[in-house]
């Protein structure tokens, strides 16, 4: 239930996402500056929920992995090597999912640079 949950709110920020990354076209001619600077905030707001997204994401996917493992050790509870070769696949499982947690915000760094908008990456 957990990860239908996760499912419906990946989609639910997916479509923020593409609302907040869009420009307005009810202008005509060059935008002013206030209406450059909301454009801008929403862009980071999706950039952010785009992060959100991903982790929301990968969540979803480890929890139906994890869901179909312990359903399939349920059913082979009284074979013993079957029961040894699932448990050694769910802690493949959580490792693979603890990597992909920490590459995902190990991948910039500091985290700020993900949604910033300057071409810039720092002092360096």
């Amino acid at each position: 239930m957990a990860a239908v949950f996760f499912l419906v709110t990946n989609q639910t920020v997916f479509s923020m996402i593409d609302f907040l990354g869009k420009t307005s076209f009810s202008f005509v001619g060059k935008q002013s500056q206030t209406e450059e600077l909301k454009r801008l905030q929403k862009i980071v707001v999706g950039l952010k929920l785009t992060l959100a997204f991903e982790v929301q994401y990968l969540v979803s996917i480890y929890l139906v992995k994890f869901g179909m493992l312990f359903l399939y050790s349920r059913f082979a509870k009284h074979t013993k090597h079957i029961t040894v070769y699932l448990r050694i696949t769910q802690v493949i499982c959580l490792v693979t999912f603890a990597g992909c947690i920490l590459s995902l915000f190990l991948s910039c760094v500091p985290i700020r640079t993900f949604w910033s908008l300057s071409n810039s990456n720092g002092p360096f």
